[in-house]
């Protein structure tokens, strides 16, 4: 695939490459990785400089970690994370606040 990071790449070497690993929750070291994507962005060695997506098939949910500035959590239906959001709402950007209060109308 052409490289996700186009401004990184100025002599347009770089590929991206994907892949999935199908796992269980134990198999996993959620914290370390999410650790190193934010160090990444922070320029701290190790980090890791790509996209990285927790899917829960059973929970219809996908977790990104976008920088160390936050994460993007997505669901089947809002019924999956209203408790998360209810938990960790003073925590939501003010940017993005009305969009979510939307969709959440009914669950919180």
């Amino acid at each position: 695939m052409p490289y996700i990071f186009p401004e990184d790449d100025e002599e347009g070497r770089c590929k991206t490459l994907g892949f999935t690993w199908r796992c269980k929750t134990s198999d996993v070291k959620s914290a370390p990785m999410g650790k190193a994507v934010c160090d990444q962005d922070l320029g701290v060695k190790p980090g890791i400089s790509n996209r990285v997506y927790f899917i829960n098939i059973g929970k219809g949910t996908i977790f990104h970690i976008c920088d160390d500035r936050g994460c993007d959590l997505s669901a089947a239906s809002p019924e999956t994370i209203s408790g998360v959001d209810k938990r960790y709402n003073g925590r939501i950007f003010d940017d993005d606040r009305p969009e979510i209060e939307k969709r959440f109308i009914g669950y919180l």
